[in-house]
């Protein structure tokens, strides 16, 4: 079992309350309950999932953009001379 830890905010009363009407919404139409806890997990774990996307992409970006710095020598063999 995984240890738990507690996060805890405020929101305004307008957010709050629009949470509030989507999780009635969501379960009239898909007749099963979505809690505040369970909402707010899948929101914060689908924005971690994009940052690291995000991330992985900048991180791409740079790792091309160093690469043509070089050059754009694809090639993984070691220069024998230099270029005169």
């Amino acid at each position: 079992m995984s240890k738990t830890r507690t996060m805890a905010f405020q929101v305004s009363e307008e957010l709050f309350q629009k949470i509030k009407e989507y999780l009635a919404r969501y379960e009239e139409i898909y007749h099963r309950k979505l809690t505040q806890r369970d909402f707010v997990l899948s929101l914060i774990e689908s924005a971690l999932e994009e940052a690291e996307d995000d991330f992985a992409a900048y991180l791409t970006a740079q790792q091309e953009e160093q690469n043509e710095s070089w050059g754009g020598c694809d090639s993984e063999e070691p220069l024998t001379h230099l270029p005169e």
